[in-house]
């Protein structure tokens, strides 16, 4: 048909679709219920890979892992879900983390011109960013210089938003010792503990308490 000639817009009417159809049935889609939960929602990358699935490790992986997370992101703001679910906090697994200062840049720009497309939000996208999404650690993104990817992080106040993930037992797993090598020693304490427990509703007192007994029982 003349609308899969046009993926964007295809995309769209589907999407459309589906909300109503998950709305008629009392059911937006498992917003409604993350949305009543403490537990965030969280996902890793998946869904569509442009003309070719791409068939090696190192492509699909490791070279566009975050293209679909970027779209799903990009979706859940420019949809007004954070608006119609102001509870809902979600976590992009797995998907790297120094592409998103760029993407949020750009995101901004754009919807200052365009937000008549948009008029269901009131603030900027990377506003709806801060107050919503997490974002796990691994895999932290390699550069020259381990600064660069710092400053990058830094830049968008990330350093409130990674948590840490190994993806153990994965070959390519980042080990704690890797990460505190390459992040500020001023940020560990939010990666490693205090950023799950923001995250989580998770009160740190309770969590270093249950760690001091379990050590004394080794």
């Amino acid at each position: 048909s003349l609308l899969d000639c046009i993926p964007i817009f295809n995309d769209e009417v589907q999407y459309w679709n589906e909300i109503a159809t998950f709305e008629r049935a009392a059911f937006s889609g498992g917003y409604c219920a993350t949305n009543e939960q403490i537990a965030p929602a969280s996902w890793t990358r998946f869904g569509p890979h442009g003309p070719g699935y791409p068939a090696l490790y190192g492509t699909l992986g490791r070279i566009f892992g975050p293209d679909t997370i970027q779209t799903h992101l990009v979706s859940f703001i420019a949809h007004g879900v954070f608006e119609k679910y102001p509870r809902l906090r979600i976590v992009l697994i797995e998907g790297g983390s120094a592409w998103i200062p760029s993407l949020l840049w750009r995101f901004d720009a754009e919807y200052k011109g365009l937000r008549r497309e948009v008029p269901w939000l009131k603030r900027l996208p990377s506003e709806y960013f801060a107050d919503h999404v997490w974002v796990t650690t691994q895999p932290l993104e390699v550069a020259p210089r381990k600064e660069n990817v710092v400053e990058l992080l830094r830049s968008m106040k990330l350093e409130d938003h990674l948590v840490y993930s190994s993806d153990y037992p994965h070959w390519d797993a980042d080990e704690i010792e890797y990460l505190t090598a390459r992040l500020p020693s001023e940020w560990h304490r939010r990666v490693f503990f205090g950023n799950a427990c923001r995250l989580y509703d998770w009160k740190e007192e309770d969590i270093e308490h249950a760690g001091a007994v379990v050590e004394q029982t080794r």
